[in-house]
């Protein structure tokens, strides 16, 4: 099994780091594959129902979507599973179900 996420950097956020921190170390330690990339903060500006605007700072995942797809579609030349869960806040992997279709397409396989 893997796991994928973005974590805070103790210097931004020492409570969440520390969380998470603990967290990794705890699935590493069941045997969970952990892949964690910092956070990237970016500034954000959203304008508000009453026209008014609001600005926040917005931690980021970056990178960790290439690497779920890498590992999806490595895994499944390696006929290393038969299922995969993916779960994602985002569309960015709707393409690596495509690619897993011609996989399976290619390996005579269920996948």
């Amino acid at each position: 099994m893997q796991f994928y996420t973005g974590i805070p950097a103790s210097s931004d956020d020492p409570r969440w780091h520390r969380f998470w921190a603990a967290k990794l170390a705890m699935m590493g330690r069941q045997g969970i594959h952990i892949y964690s990339r910092p956070l990237r903060y970016r500034t954000k500006t959203v304008r508000l129902s009453n026209g008014g605007m609001f600005t926040f700072v917005a931690g980021e995942e970056k990178g960790v979507d290439v690497r779920i797809a890498l590992d999806v579609i490595r895994l499944a030349h390696r006929a290393e599973y038969d299922v995969a869960l993916r779960l994602s806040q985002d569309q960015d992997l709707s393409e690596v179900a495509e690619e897993v279709r011609i996989i399976s397409r290619e390996q005579r396989r269920w996948l």
